[in-house]
């Protein structure tokens, strides 16, 4: 009896770890190094870099534990190198995929320095069902932050269903070689009662994407909408306010690469990512 209540138990234990390791950020204390430029369950742009070369590095400026997660744009060749760091993996211009995630949090948390001034870091966290994104929030900041400061990050979902992955990219300046952040504590708030619902919308539509000459973006309900597009250097490409439920934007000459396409009404936030090639 002693020796299958141990098997129970153990059963239970690793049971209950598997639950915890899906709906849980991975490493997101940055606790934990492959070595001193390669933070474990993370991918880094240092992938592609000669050794020599890092824009992602383990710092022992920590605000609790050993480590925290440095990001630095560097310039190679007369390039700059964005510091990124994601869930997921990095692609031109862009990060997909992500891990296995089963629950809808109204929030992300985290702790960051940013001692550089005048450079936009970002971090973006998106949520996915069977490929498609139906949730997610964006942060981002030129500000000197030169001390560890908390920052929230509002989470909207576009569909009532849960998500089955997600993906949480960490960016600096692609622009301005020397654009630092550290980041530490990544963490989520997640509903747990049901009597706090999470507000629900249909799907916000962005299409063609990726795009070449325009792009329209359709929205769930008729409303006013402010429509802000940024690059991912933090420029601002165009602001305008819509109350049609359909906007047409003409892209002609707007320099390829990956764009945000923020939607604010109503004090919900709606962000797309748009490929312009």
């Amino acid at each position: 009896m002693k020796t299958n209540l141990t098997i129970i138990l153990l059963s239970i234990m690793f049971a209950s770890l598997s639950v915890i390791g899906q709906d849980s950020i991975s490493n997101r204390s940055f606790e934990y190094w492959n070595n001193a430029y390669s933070p474990k369950s993370w991918e880094t742009t240092n992938i592609f870099l000669p050794p020599e070369h890092h824009t992602c590095s383990q710092s022992t400026n920590s605000y609790d534990g050993e480590y925290a997660l440095k990001l630095k744009s560097v310039e190679m060749n007369g390039t700059v190198i964005p510091g990124v760091a994601t869930l997921g993996h990095i692609v031109l211009f862009d990060t997909e995929g992500g891990v296995p995630f089963t629950q809808m949090p109204s929030a992300l948390h985290a702790f960051i320095k940013h001692p550089s001034s005048g450079d936009n870091v970002m971090i973006a966290v998106e949520f996915f069902s069977k490929g498609v994104a139906i949730g997610g929030g964006v942060f981002q900041t030129t500000d000197s932050i030169p001390d560890y400061t908390e920052i929230v990050i509002p989470i909207s979902f576009s569909k009532i269903s849960n998500p089955d992955t997600v993906n949480i990219t960490i960016l600096t300046d692609m622009g301005v070689s020397g654009s630092t952040l550290i980041i530490d504590n990544l963490s989520f708030d997640i509903q747990t009662s049901a009597d706090d619902p999470v507000k629900q919308e249909k799907d916000v539509l962005l299409y063609p994407n990726p795009a070449s000459k325009e792009f329209f973006i359709e929205f769930p309900v008729d409303s006013n909408y402010e429509i802000v597009i940024i690059s991912s250097s933090g420029s601002l490409i165009e602001k305008r306010n819509s109350a049609t439920g359909k906007e047409k934007f003409n892209i002609e000459g707007v320099t390829p690469g990956l764009y945000f396409v923020n939607s604010y009404s109503n004090g919900q936030t709606y962000s797309n990512k748009l490929i312009i090639k």
